[in-house]
């Protein structure tokens, strides 16, 4: 289980097809950092985002306003963010498991963000408040509970499917043995 205050935040609003925030979405992300702020999120927290280039925009603007060390990005909370509560059977091993993918901890740390997608945050918010219609707005925060995910929607196909989708991406076809995440670019070739 998450030992850590743990905030979870949807991206702000962003251009489409691009998938780059837009000046809204920038306004987004600089309020989630007045609201966590507000909420008295640590000086020592940890930021873990999606690595969507939405919510690494939003991560980035956060940890400036902040002034928060580096951003993780994970491919695992893109995946899991996307996919909700038909991927993720616990929520708090979800986010453990991206952390140790990345090789960091939360050993010292006073709290964590993760910046990431709305169904992840709905399906949580609805963990929480059986009450609520799971809502959340462009750069909305939301104090998550550890040990409180449920999804009735769980999937063991679905969770295998994500699993498969983030296995590929952190080793990419053609990856020579003790390469791993981190060690690729991406290339974009024009013709």
């Amino acid at each position: 289980m998450l030992a850590v205050e743990t905030f979870l935040v949807r991206h702000g609003s962003y251009d489409r097809p691009a998938g780059e925030l837009n000046e809204q979405g920038m306004q987004d992300a600089a309020q989630a950092a007045e609201d966590l702020q507000a909420a008295g999120l640590g000086a020592f927290a940890l930021i873990l985002s999606s690595d969507a280039p939405r919510t690494m925009g939003t991560a980035h603007i956060i940890a400036d306003c902040l002034s928060l060390g580096p951003v993780v990005p994970s491919k695992r909370m893109n995946v899991g963010g996307n996919a909700g509560p038909t991927a993720i059977d616990d929520l708090d091993r979800w986010i453990l498991t991206a952390l140790d993918e990345a090789g960091v901890t939360l050993e010292g740390r006073e709290g964590l963000v993760v910046v990431t997608h709305e169904p992840l945050i709905a399906a949580a918010q609805r963990s929480m408040d059986s009450d609520s219609r799971g809502d959340i707005g462009y750069g909305e925060v939301l104090r998550y509970t550890p040990g409180v995910w449920t999804s009735p929607y769980f999937s063991a196909a679905s969770a295998a499917l994500a699993e498969e989708q983030i296995a590929a991406a952190n080793n990419p076809a053609g990856a020579q043995p003790g390469e791993g995440p981190g060690t690729w670019e991406t290339l974009r070739f024009t013709s």
